[in-house]
């Protein structure tokens, strides 16, 4: 009995020590010469989310946004992401900052932030 119970004990807490997987979803393809294609001209530092970092996941975040006269985003609307919420913090927090070229006639953009881990 007392055998069982440390067997258990173990195999939970080996279980709580293990890293998350992800099975990789590509990201959606942008056309980048269709005109809802979002230009960045000014960006700010993006935090890589420490978890994520820590366990080696790569994601991204697809964005769809209006553009106020200064070309910053406004009424910002995550599409979809991968993996489901860990970037979409982050990746909201720093897309607030940046500034992008502003079309005429373009009333809705759209935007895939991708995080990578550098070799």
């Amino acid at each position: 009995m007392k055998l069982a119970f440390l067997t258990l004990l173990s195999l939970l807490l080996l279980s709580c020590a293990s890293k998350p997987t992800y099975e990789y979803r590509e990201a959606p393809s942008i056309d980048a010469s269709s005109m809802t294609a979002a230009i960045p001209v000014k960006l700010d530092n993006l935090q890589y989310p420490k978890k994520a970092a820590r366990n080696g996941v790569e994601g991204w975040v697809y964005f769809e946004f209006e553009l106020n006269e200064s070309g910053e985003p406004r009424n910002i609307k995550v599409l979809d992401s991968h993996p489901e919420y860990i970037f979409v913090r982050e990746a909201t927090k720093s897309i607030r900052k940046w500034q992008f070229k502003k079309f005429p006639g373009i009333e809705k953009y759209r935007y895939l932030l991708e995080f990578k881990i550098a070799n």
